[in-house]
């Protein structure tokens, strides 16, 4: 596992630590949110259509919460109570917007209806995440099992491979736990994770951002109706644009490193839910209220999002190296954009430097006696992969210096496209 890492950081590739199978239990964990999505369906057939109104406006504040809590809470009981309630106000949200009334226009409750399956989505993926995370966090713990944090501790099952290693990597042997250090806090280490790092950004589960922001996006890119006549010219050119940064923000994470891929997903996961959504629901407000009409809110709307995705997409670009690099505001920044919890959100606003060695996960439990101390994984025990896009093969590694023995840990990278 020392020299995969040693590999790593001298070839600048992208180093990940292995994956569990997450099926079982996300088929056990559905099931939960399902019922009450159904219990939330049923509600919505109480509601008359004369307070459809007002449970779309009850509902948007507080999914909206739900949805911040869920993507920032580590704790799985708060994060599945956030999904469970989530899906039940959004079903009955969507089960009223279904009740047609004759105040509303067919085309403002047609944009209701999606953004309400949206975020029911939102809730069912975000359950799939934090299945996925809670296997992350125990696949870190025991990557590092009898990991004492120095790799010169590290064995191996024949002496003149370990010593050949060591030699080897002596001249390095700092770099290789910094590369290790960081590989467990934030489950991928790379050059521009760990200069991020060097600056005092937090990379904690780094490469946990789910997938369940996917359906918020959705939600966002609706445009039905934009194309009519009688809405405008303005209307149009703002939905054009909103879709080509859109599709240049997907450009971007499809063309990037895997570490950029996280960033840029990252960044457009705080700022959709920090600006734009909340702008939406300022908007969509006022329309509930009488204050606006149906063109006003398309035209603001847009304008939100195409603010929003041009600030993503500049952001993705920059990369996370490059943002904590920018004197005063940098550090805090990247920190805000690549927290995946509240507590290394909160480590944006600390006045004291952020140590630069991530601290090590507790372990389970101890090693056994007489087996490898250099942080074995028992679902996959030392793989690591290695590479910069998708994998077209694995290799095994030999022997880094002659016959006499092997390394107990397996020696596998990734051929490289």
């Amino acid at each position: 596992c020392v020299y995969e890492a040693y590999l790593a950081y001298q070839w600048d590739k992208v180093i990940v630590s292995a994956r569990t199978p997450a099926r079982k239990r996300v088929m056990r964990a559905l099931p939960w949110v399902l019922l009450f999505a159904t219990f939330g369906g049923l509600c919505s057939l109480a509601w008359g259509d004369g307070r459809r109104g007002q449970v779309a406006v009850l509902s948007m504040y507080i999914w909206y919460p739900l949805v911040v809590t869920s993507m920032m809470c580590t704790s799985p009981l708060c994060w599945q109570a956030c999904n469970c309630l989530g899906a039940a106000v959004t079903a009955c949200h969507f089960g009223v917007a279904l009740k047609l009334s004759a105040r509303w226009s067919e085309e403002w409750l047609v944009w209701e209806a999606k953004s309400a399956v949206s975020i029911l989505l939102y809730f069912f993926l975000s359950e799939v995440d934090r299945v996925r995370y809670q296997l992350s966090m125990e696949e870190a713990a025991e990557l590092v099992v009898g990991y004492t944090g120095r790799s010169l501790d590290a064995t191996c099952s024949s002496a003149a491979d370990a010593a050949s290693i060591k030699v080897e990597i002596a001249d390095r042997m700092g770099e290789v736990d910094r590369t290790i250090r960081v590989l467990v806090s934030a489950g991928m280490s790379t050059s521009h994770l760990r200069e991020a790092v060097d600056h005092g950004v937090d990379l904690e589960r780094f490469t946990c951002p789910g997938i369940a922001f996917n359906a918020i996006v959705l939600g966002l890119l609706e445009v039905s109706g934009s194309w009519r006549k009688g809405h405008g010219v303005l209307l149009q050119v703002l939905t054009a644009v909103q879709l080509s940064l859109f599709l240049c923000w997907v450009i971007v994470q499809t063309l990037s490193r895997r570490d950029m891929k996280m960033w840029a997903y990252s960044v457009g996961q705080k700022l959709v839910i920090a600006f734009v959504w909340p702008s939406i629901i300022v908007v969509v407000s006022l329309r509930l209220c009488d204050r606006i009409c149906t063109h006003e809110l398309l035209i603001a709307s847009r304008v939100c999002t195409v603010t929003g995705w041009a600030t993503v997409l500049i952001l993705s670009v920059a990369h996370i190296s490059r943002v904590a690099r920018i004197p005063g505001i940098g550090r805090p920044l990247a920190q805000v954009l690549a927290a995946r919890s509240s507590k290394t959100l909160r480590k944006a606003w600390s006045a004291r430097s952020i140590s630069k060695a991530p601290s090590l996960p507790s372990s389970p439990s101890s090693s056994e006696e007489g087996e490898d101390q250099h942080g074995r994984s028992p679902v996959n025990p030392g793989s690591a992969e290695l590479g910069e896009g998708s994998a077209q093969g694995v290799a095994d590694l030999p022997s880094p210096h002659g016959e006499g023995g092997h390394c107990s840990s397996p020696q596998r990278v990734e051929k490289v496209t």
